[in-house]
């Protein structure tokens, strides 16, 4: 199907995307060749947005992407050091979130017991702090092992919890560690 669009209509529809960007715009400046990149004029209601990314080839294009690889803005850590912890105790605890919203977090965690199960918990609570809305166990190596990132939807006052895990108390002697950097929301 085809669409076909006056001069002013054809404006209209570009002045109504230019928050887009310079890629829709360039687009846009293509449109009048009609063929250049394969477009379709906008459809009846408009230009549609979305969050999902789709994969787009570029071909003939004067388009110029740059990408700059920059590294994760911590904030302070939260941190925790408990000696031989009971089976579920807190290590480390990010606190309640004011705002909903999607966090990201990065988790260490480490440990100094060189034998038996050396199991840490990271748990999402729910806002009154009373139960796990869901918890994912690692099993760490003594020593420790490289940070853990997770992206989180919290609802006002939920939290995230590091402790230990559910099955196996520490040996004594032993200490275990963990630090929450926390980002967001995002």
């Amino acid at each position: 199907m085809s669409i076909s669009l006056n001069e002013s209509e054809y404006n209209r529809r570009r002045a109504d995307v230019l928050l887009a960007g310079g890629f829709v715009i360039a687009c846009l400046n293509s449109f009048r060749s009609r063929t250049r990149l394969g477009l379709k004029p906008p459809p009846g209601l408009g230009w549609l947005f979305s969050t999902v990314v789709q994969p787009v080839s570029l071909v003939d294009a004067d388009v110029a992407l740059n990408a700059v690889l920059t590294s994760q803005i911590l904030g302070t850590p939260i941190s925790g050091s408990q000696a031989a912890p009971a089976v579920n105790t807190v290590i480390a605890d990010a606190g309640a979130v004011s705002i909903a919203g999607n966090y990201q977090f990065t988790f260490a965690f480490a440990t100094d017991q060189e034998t038996g199960n050396r199991e840490f918990t990271i748990a999402r609570r729910n806002a009154a702090n009373g139960a796990d809305i869901w918890a994912i166990q690692l099993d760490a190596s003594a020593g420790g092992f490289a940070p853990f990132n997770l992206t989180v939807t919290l609802v006002a006052s939920e939290r995230v919890v590091v402790r230990m895990g559910p099955t196996t108390a520490a040996t004594a002697g032993s200490t275990y560690h963990a630090s929450i950097f926390t980002t967001g929301p995002l």
